[in-house]
Protein backbone atom coordinates (compact mmCIF):
# COMPACT_ATOMS: atom_id res chain seq x y z
CA UNK A 1 0.00 0.00 0.00
CA UNK A 2 1.44 3.38 -0.93
CA UNK A 3 1.76 6.14 1.70
CA UNK A 4 -1.02 8.23 0.13
CA UNK A 5 -3.87 5.73 0.50
CA UNK A 6 -2.55 4.84 3.94
CA UNK A 7 -3.03 8.43 5.02
CA UNK A 8 -6.53 8.31 3.56
CA UNK A 9 -7.36 5.27 5.67
CA UNK A 10 -5.94 6.91 8.78
CA UNK A 11 -7.87 10.08 8.17
CA UNK A 12 -11.14 8.24 7.67
CA UNK A 13 -10.98 5.54 10.28
CA UNK A 14 -8.19 6.00 12.79
CA UNK A 15 -9.36 4.60 16.13
CA UNK A 16 -8.03 5.90 19.44
CA UNK A 17 -4.96 7.62 18.05
CA UNK A 18 -4.12 9.06 21.43
CA UNK A 19 -6.15 7.19 24.01
CA UNK A 20 -4.99 4.28 26.10
CA UNK A 21 -8.47 3.21 27.10
CA UNK A 22 -11.75 3.05 25.25
CA UNK A 23 -14.62 4.19 27.52
CA UNK A 24 -17.89 2.28 27.22
CA UNK A 25 -21.22 3.52 28.51
CA UNK A 26 -22.92 0.57 30.23
CA UNK A 27 -26.67 0.08 30.10
CA UNK A 28 -28.60 -0.43 33.34
CA UNK A 29 -31.30 -3.05 33.87
CA UNK A 30 -33.11 -0.81 36.37
CA UNK A 31 -36.00 1.32 35.09
CA UNK A 32 -36.56 4.82 36.38
CA UNK A 33 -39.43 5.15 38.83
CA UNK A 34 -42.66 6.49 37.38
CA UNK A 35 -45.36 8.51 39.16
CA UNK A 36 -46.24 7.01 42.52
CA UNK A 37 -42.95 5.13 42.75
CA UNK A 38 -43.80 2.40 40.27
CA UNK A 39 -41.98 1.52 37.09
CA UNK A 40 -43.21 3.80 34.35
CA UNK A 41 -42.31 4.97 30.89
CA UNK A 42 -39.67 7.38 32.12
CA UNK A 43 -36.94 5.21 30.49
CA UNK A 44 -33.57 4.11 31.80
CA UNK A 45 -31.87 5.54 34.85
CA UNK A 46 -28.88 7.87 34.23
CA UNK A 47 -26.03 6.13 32.40
CA UNK A 48 -23.37 4.75 34.82
CA UNK A 49 -19.74 5.76 34.67
CA UNK A 50 -17.84 4.62 31.55
CA UNK A 51 -15.99 1.31 31.65
CA UNK A 52 -12.38 1.80 30.42
CA UNK A 53 -11.00 -0.77 27.99
CA UNK A 54 -7.17 -0.84 27.70
CA UNK A 55 -5.90 -0.55 24.13
CA UNK A 56 -2.14 -0.62 24.70
CA UNK A 57 -1.93 -4.22 23.42
CA UNK A 58 -3.21 -2.95 20.06
CA UNK A 59 -0.78 -0.06 19.65
CA UNK A 60 0.96 -0.44 16.31
CA UNK A 61 2.41 2.98 15.54
CA UNK A 62 4.68 5.63 17.11
CA UNK A 63 3.14 9.05 16.53
CA UNK A 64 4.72 11.05 19.38
CA UNK A 65 8.21 12.58 19.46
CA UNK A 66 10.02 14.88 21.86
CA UNK A 67 12.65 17.54 21.24
CA UNK A 68 15.40 15.12 22.29
CA UNK A 69 14.02 11.87 20.87
CA UNK A 70 12.67 11.67 17.34
CA UNK A 71 11.97 8.95 14.83
CA UNK A 72 8.20 8.48 14.93
CA UNK A 73 5.84 8.82 11.98
CA UNK A 74 2.21 9.44 12.77
CA UNK A 75 0.79 9.83 9.26
CA UNK A 76 3.26 7.89 7.11
CA UNK A 77 5.20 10.99 6.05
CA UNK A 78 7.27 11.67 9.18
CA UNK A 79 5.01 14.09 11.06
CA UNK A 80 4.50 13.45 14.76
CA UNK A 81 2.88 15.13 17.76
CA UNK A 82 5.20 16.92 20.24
CA UNK A 83 5.21 14.95 23.48
CA UNK A 84 5.95 18.08 25.54
CA UNK A 85 2.58 19.54 24.53
CA UNK A 86 0.52 16.42 25.29
CA UNK A 87 -1.09 15.40 28.59
CA UNK A 88 -0.02 12.36 30.57
CA UNK A 89 -2.14 9.72 32.23
CA UNK A 90 -5.89 10.15 32.75
CA UNK A 91 -7.53 13.03 30.88
CA UNK A 92 -11.16 13.99 30.30
CA UNK A 93 -12.66 15.12 27.00
CA UNK A 94 -16.25 16.38 27.20
CA UNK A 95 -16.63 14.53 30.48
CA UNK A 96 -15.35 11.20 29.09
CA UNK A 97 -12.15 9.78 30.68
CA UNK A 98 -9.26 8.54 28.54
CA UNK A 99 -5.87 7.13 29.52
CA UNK A 100 -3.34 9.00 27.41
CA UNK A 101 -0.36 6.97 26.12
CA UNK A 102 3.25 7.46 27.09
CA UNK A 103 5.56 9.82 25.17
CA UNK A 104 8.59 7.60 25.84
CA UNK A 105 10.87 7.51 22.81
CA UNK A 106 10.49 4.53 20.52
CA UNK A 107 7.28 3.18 22.06
CA UNK A 108 4.02 2.49 20.24
CA UNK A 109 1.31 4.90 21.31
CA UNK A 110 -1.62 4.80 18.90
CA UNK A 111 -3.74 2.43 16.85
CA UNK A 112 -4.12 2.61 13.07
CA UNK A 113 -7.64 1.30 12.49
CA UNK A 114 -7.43 -1.42 9.86
CA UNK A 115 -10.10 -3.86 11.01
CA UNK A 116 -8.59 -4.95 14.32
CA UNK A 117 -10.80 -6.63 16.93
CA UNK A 118 -11.25 -4.91 20.30
CA UNK A 119 -12.28 -7.37 23.00
CA UNK A 120 -14.75 -5.90 25.48
CA UNK A 121 -15.64 -7.05 29.00
CA UNK A 122 -18.91 -8.97 29.19
CA UNK A 123 -21.93 -6.75 29.63
CA UNK A 124 -24.53 -4.61 27.87
CA UNK A 125 -23.38 -1.24 26.55
CA UNK A 126 -25.00 1.80 25.01
CA UNK A 127 -22.02 3.23 23.13
CA UNK A 128 -18.27 3.21 22.58
CA UNK A 129 -16.29 6.47 22.57
CA UNK A 130 -12.97 6.91 20.73
CA UNK A 131 -10.42 9.71 21.00
CA UNK A 132 -9.25 10.28 17.44
CA UNK A 133 -7.48 12.86 15.33
CA UNK A 134 -8.24 14.26 11.92
CA UNK A 135 -5.11 13.61 9.90
CA UNK A 136 -5.98 15.77 6.91
CA UNK A 137 -6.67 18.72 9.20
CA UNK A 138 -3.49 18.11 11.21
CA UNK A 139 -1.44 17.75 8.04
CA UNK A 140 -2.87 20.98 6.60
CA UNK A 141 -1.96 22.87 9.78
CA UNK A 142 1.57 21.47 9.82
CA UNK A 143 2.05 22.33 6.15
CA UNK A 144 1.56 26.00 7.07
CA UNK A 145 3.00 26.06 10.59
CA UNK A 146 5.48 23.19 10.63
CA UNK A 147 8.50 25.51 10.64
CA UNK A 148 7.48 26.61 14.15
CA UNK A 149 7.52 23.00 15.36
CA UNK A 150 10.24 21.04 13.58
CA UNK A 151 13.93 21.83 14.09
CA UNK A 152 13.01 24.30 16.83
CA UNK A 153 13.61 24.30 20.56
CA UNK A 154 11.71 25.68 23.50
CA UNK A 155 12.55 29.21 24.62
CA UNK A 156 14.92 28.86 27.55
CA UNK A 157 13.35 31.84 29.36
CA UNK A 158 9.89 30.24 29.43
CA UNK A 159 8.17 27.54 27.42
CA UNK A 160 4.74 29.03 27.90
CA UNK A 161 2.85 32.02 29.27
CA UNK A 162 -0.44 31.31 30.98
CA UNK A 163 -2.80 28.83 29.38
CA UNK A 164 -2.84 30.29 25.88
CA UNK A 165 0.70 31.14 24.74
CA UNK A 166 3.62 28.87 23.86
CA UNK A 167 7.08 29.77 22.53
CA UNK A 168 9.59 28.04 20.26
CA UNK A 169 12.91 29.21 18.80
CA UNK A 170 14.78 28.45 15.59
CA UNK A 171 18.33 29.32 16.69
CA UNK A 172 19.81 32.39 14.99
CA UNK A 173 16.76 32.72 12.72
CA UNK A 174 13.39 33.25 14.33
CA UNK A 175 11.21 33.24 17.42
CA UNK A 176 7.66 31.83 17.31
CA UNK A 177 4.65 32.76 19.41
CA UNK A 178 1.89 30.12 19.45
CA UNK A 179 -1.55 31.36 20.49
CA UNK A 180 -3.89 28.52 21.46
CA UNK A 181 -6.88 30.85 21.23
CA UNK A 182 -7.98 33.06 18.34
CA UNK A 183 -6.36 36.46 18.91
CA UNK A 184 -8.28 39.70 19.00
CA UNK A 185 -7.36 42.92 17.25
CA UNK A 186 -4.25 43.08 19.45
CA UNK A 187 -2.14 40.23 20.80
CA UNK A 188 -0.32 41.22 23.98
CA UNK A 189 2.62 39.09 25.09
CA UNK A 190 3.71 40.08 28.58
CA UNK A 191 7.16 38.54 28.33
CA UNK A 192 10.65 39.75 27.30
CA UNK A 193 10.29 38.57 23.71
CA UNK A 194 13.64 38.80 21.87
CA UNK A 195 12.69 41.38 19.26
CA UNK A 196 14.53 44.46 18.03
CA UNK A 197 13.78 47.37 15.70
CA UNK A 198 13.84 46.11 12.12
CA UNK A 199 12.61 42.60 12.99
CA UNK A 200 9.47 41.43 11.19
CA UNK A 201 6.43 39.84 12.81
CA UNK A 202 4.36 37.73 10.41
CA UNK A 203 1.53 35.29 11.12
CA UNK A 204 2.28 31.98 9.41
CA UNK A 205 -0.19 31.56 6.58
CA UNK A 206 -0.50 35.33 6.13
CA UNK A 207 1.79 37.04 3.61
CA UNK A 208 2.03 40.50 5.19
CA UNK A 209 4.12 41.58 8.20
CA UNK A 210 2.20 43.15 11.07
CA UNK A 211 2.85 46.31 13.03
CA UNK A 212 4.06 45.90 16.59
CA UNK A 213 5.24 47.87 19.60
CA UNK A 214 7.08 47.09 22.82
CA UNK A 215 6.31 48.86 26.06
CA UNK A 216 6.35 48.12 29.80
CA UNK A 217 7.86 44.70 29.21
CA UNK A 218 5.19 43.56 26.77
CA UNK A 219 5.06 42.99 23.02
CA UNK A 220 1.82 44.18 21.42
CA UNK A 221 1.03 42.96 17.90
CA UNK A 222 -1.73 44.51 15.78
CA UNK A 223 -3.68 41.60 14.26
CA UNK A 224 -6.06 42.53 11.43
CA UNK A 225 -9.09 40.39 10.68
CA UNK A 226 -7.43 38.99 7.53
CA UNK A 227 -4.59 37.61 9.66
CA UNK A 228 -7.00 36.14 12.20
CA UNK A 229 -8.94 34.40 9.44
CA UNK A 230 -5.73 32.96 7.97
CA UNK A 231 -5.14 30.78 11.03
CA UNK A 232 -6.98 27.99 12.77
CA UNK A 233 -6.56 25.79 15.85
CA UNK A 234 -3.26 27.45 16.91
CA UNK A 235 -2.25 30.86 15.53
CA UNK A 236 1.52 31.17 15.08
CA UNK A 237 3.37 34.49 14.86
CA UNK A 238 6.92 34.48 13.53
CA UNK A 239 9.45 37.04 14.78
CA UNK A 240 12.07 37.03 12.05
CA UNK A 241 15.41 38.33 13.28
CA UNK A 242 17.55 40.57 11.10
CA UNK A 243 21.17 41.51 11.60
Amino acid sequence: MSPYPRRQVLGAAVAVTAAGALPLAAASDTLAAGPGGGKGAAGWVPVPDPVPVPLDSLYDNDGIDTATARGGGFDGSGYTFPGEELPAGRVEVDGVPFDFPSSTAGTKNNVVALGQRVDLPRGRYLSAVFLTTRLRETGAWLKVNGEAVYDTTYWSRMAQLGEDLRFTVRPNEAFYIHSLTRPGAKLTVEAPVPIRPGDKVTPLGHDRPLTWTVGKGALVIDVPETARKAGQHVWVFKVEWHG
